[in-house]
Parts: C-alpha cells; structure tokens; sequence
C-alpha cells in the first residue's frame, strides 16, 4: 500500500462518522444497548426535547460504565443481566451522579466513544494528511504495512529504497532492513496521537517498535491540540525516528551475535512477559517460536538474541493490532537493552 492509498483508506472510514455534544443527565438508555440523547432543539409539534438514539458498541458501553462507576462485565455480559434491567439501572446511575459534559462519537447510529468535552478531536484522516505533507519533502516513496484503520490506526510507515543493514538470514535483496516508523492514533479515546522509531524486515515482515518510552517519540495527548503546529511536530517527530529506526537496524543485525544461554530462556521469556502484562498464552508462543527459530537457523542449543526476536515478532503478526503492538515494543525495549540502541535524544 502507498500514503495516498492509506489516506483513501482513512477517509473512506470517516465517511459516515459523526459527534454530537450531550450532558450526562441528559442521556437515558433502553434495551437493545441503546444509548439516547436529548437534543437542544425541541420538535416543532409536540414541543418537547428532541431525542436521537443510536447502538453502543462494547467500547462505549465500557466508557459509559466507568463514568457511572456500573459493572459493564456484569450489566451487558450474555446471560447475566436482562437488558431492560441493564437500562433501568444506567437510567437510575445518571440520576445520580455529577453531571458532565460528554463528547459523543459515531458511526452510522453505532455509538463507538463516550468523551469528556475536554477531549481534542484529533483523527486518523489529519493524521496521515500531516504524515503525508511531511514524508512529501523528503523525495523519498514510502511503502505501508500492517496496516489497521478504523477507530484506531495503527502502521508501518517503510521505505523500501533505502536499506540500512541486512537480515543476517538472508544476503538477498529480500532481507534488506529498511528505515521505518511506526505511527499511531486512536478516535475513541484509546491512546495518544505517536510516531515511534521502527525496524521492519521485508524478509519474513516482522516488525519491532523502538524508543517508544524514552524522548525518541511523538506523543501527544488529545487535550488541547494546537492543530496548526501539529504540521512541525509531526515533521521533527519523523526525523528523530527515522535516525532511530537506523541505529536500531544495525543493533538488530547485531543481536545475531549475542548468545542468550538456552538455561535462560524461560526466565526470560516469563519476565518480559509479566513486565508487558501479556498472557500466559503469549508467553508460551513466543517460547515455542524461539525454538522454531533455533532449529531454522541450526542452533537449536546456542540461542540468540537474534532468534528471541524474532520469535517474538513473528507470533505477534498473529495477534490483534493493540497486543501487536504491545508485543513489538516489548521487543525493541529488549533490543536496547542488550544492545544499545543510539540517537541524538538519548545521547545528550
């Protein structure tokens, strides 16, 4: 996929998005998971408020929850609740509780956010725009990967004309590493707006997010986004992870040769995990992977860095975008932290 394909594809989502502002007391909720707002205006017959309905996805329906201090796991879990009790209670909780000003987000008649009013409109289509307007100045065509572009967006932004080192699996044009980065967003109210520094491999596609909690990164909150200086923000950001993604693919290459005793492997694999607070589940494949990669590359019992990464990344492609995602920064914390990864930011 090119930029002007992942714009496209952006715009194409927000198609039929949509928010309305509302006040806590002024929603009520009936069966079916529906969620209905009272309008200012009032209708010109009847002469009563205006009240527009739409379908809570599980998201909001969480987001609601938490603003109302309801047990969402127990109030719309099949089996549990009965739905007109569901209602009659998040009725009674608004009742309640503070009032506050809300942020409504669709899609189509699906509710997909409950916000504060405080929270800043910052999405995916002006995000990738910016990105765009940015990579444009560098003369340079990038290619996207692993894509996800919905209420959240998640990518690899490659170029793939521009090796920095070589998969050492591979001394083919396949196993080329390229500089990349990793941006992300989120609509709903599930993370701040981040450009990360990368390394992907066209060898096997794995991808690893470095520098992601060190002053190597774009992060910023949706609160109060100055939206015209967010043009040179994102363009430093750019910079600062591609000079990071470079140093990072050289370490990767080097983590070939740093041995990881095969005694090792399972304390490492659990720390990693229970520091991240990914699953046992997770765990376990990433250990089985580790074996698989020993066994292709024929060093079934002299383990490297190299294998315990790719193990890693490579399970990862199986999961969904935000345990992906969790799984690939873990991994370039991993990296650093055996080998060292460099930039102007950390070196200062």
């Amino acid at each position: 996929m090119n930029i002007q394909e992942l714009q496209d594809k952006v715009r194409d989502y927000a198609a039929d998005c949509s928010d309305a502002t509302a006040t806590l007391r002024g929603l009520s909720f009936g069966t079916g998971r529906a969620l209905i707002r009272q309008e200012a205006d009032v209708n010109a017959v009847s002469g009563e408020p205006m009240r527009v309905a739409g379908v809570m996805n599980d998201w909001a329906i969480n987001q609601i929850c938490g603003r109302l201090d309801a047990p969402a796991g127990w109030l719309y879990k099949e089996n549990h609740c009965p739905e007109a009790l569901a209602a009659e209670i998040l009725n009674k909780l608004t009742g309640i509780r503070d009032d506050a000003k809300l942020l409504l987000r669709y899609k189509g008649n699906t509710v997909r956010a409950v916000l504060s009013d405080q929270y800043t409109v910052f999405d995916n289509h002006e995000m990738v725009d910016l990105v765009t307007k940015a990579v444009d100045t560098m003369g340079i065509k990038p290619s996207i990967v692993r894509v996800q572009a919905d209420d959240d967006l998640s990518a690899y932004v490659m170029f793939p004309d521009v090796t920095v080192a070589h998969d050492p699996r591979d001394s083919g044009e396949k196993g080329n590493l390229h500089p990349a980065m990793h941006i992300r967003n989120s609509e709903r109210g599930g993370g701040t707006a981040k450009i990360c520094g990368a390394v992907f491999s066209s060898f096997c596609q794995n991808g690893m997010i470095v520098g992601w909690k060190a002053n190597d990164i774009m992060a910023v909150r949706h609160r109060f986004i100055n939206h015209d200086g967010m043009l040179v923000t994102i363009a430093d950001a750019i910079g600062s992870a591609l000079e990071l993604s470079v140093s990072a693919a050289e370490a990767f290459a080097q983590s070939v040769n740093v041995r990881i005793p095969e005694v090792s492997l399972g304390g490492l694999v659990d720390g990693w995990v229970r520091r991240y607070g990914l699953s046992v589940e997770n765990g376990q494949n990433w250990l089985a992977a580790i074996t698989a990669e020993t066994a292709r590359n024929e060093r079934q019992n002299d383990p490297r860095l190299f294998d315990v990464i790719n193990g890693a990344t490579l399970v990862a492609q199986q999961y969904q975008p935000a345990e992906a995602i969790a799984v690939e920064s873990m991994m370039g914390d991993l990296l650093n932290q055996y080998v060292p990864v460099r930039s102007e930011n950390n070196e200062q």
